[in-house]
């Protein structure tokens, strides 16, 4: 068990195989999410471009409704896959992860600032000895 391939096999047939297996499928379901939502993003951004492109085509009855519809899309995709409004909703920075909690200014020595956490994510310091 000193190679990599030694480890994983042990963590994948040990007590916690279904947690291990879990986690696996849950990381491929949200890889191919990802993915998938790569490409209806390019899809709706080419069937924007091509509303506007035949606008004014004799096989579209309506423009304007298929212009907006094909813009909300868009948004819409758009919207769901940046990771700043993904952040903002859940609290954390733009990997998803919490803000780190660091010093404005290192503090004098021999003292050490200690990170105090507040309600709404943010973080007071405290110089304590």
């Amino acid at each position: 068990m000193r190679g990599f391939w030694g480890l994983m096999r042990a963590y994948f047939v040990s007590d916690h195989w279904r947690e291990a297996w879990a986690l696996t499928a849950v990381i491929v379901a949200l890889t191919a999410l990802s993915s998938k939502s790569g490409v209806w993003l390019a899809e709706a951004s080419g069937e924007h471009v091509n509303s506007i492109a035949h606008f004014h085509g004799a096989d579209n009855p309506r423009p304007l409704a298929s212009l907006l519809a094909n813009a909300g899309a868009l948004v819409l995709l758009a919207v769901l896959k940046d990771d700043s409004v993904r952040a903002s909703l859940t609290g954390g920075d733009e990997t998803g992860s919490r803000r780190r909690c660091r010093p404005r200014s290192p503090p004098s020595w021999p003292r050490q600032a200690r990170c105090i956490r507040r309600r709404n994510g943010g973080c007071a310091f405290h110089a304590s000895d």
